[in-house]
């Protein structure tokens, strides 16, 4: 998900969840939500976590 000037950029498990954070925020900025055609190019790369890397089930 990237904003119109490419400047916001998330990545989302799956697109439901996606569209419905870009509804949320289409609602706060007034804007809009385009579907893309081709897999849009990141500005940050991705990649999967590595075996020692985890989320933590809590924040401190």
């Amino acid at each position: 998900m990237q904003d119109n000037g490419k400047r916001l950029e998330g990545r989302f498990i799956s697109f439901a969840t996606a569209l419905s954070y870009a509804n949320a925020e289409r609602q706060l900025y007034h804007a809009r939500v385009e579907i893309a055609r081709t897999p849009l190019s990141p500005l940050i790369p991705y990649k999967p976590a590595a075996d020692h890397e985890y989320a933590l089930a809590r924040a401190a």
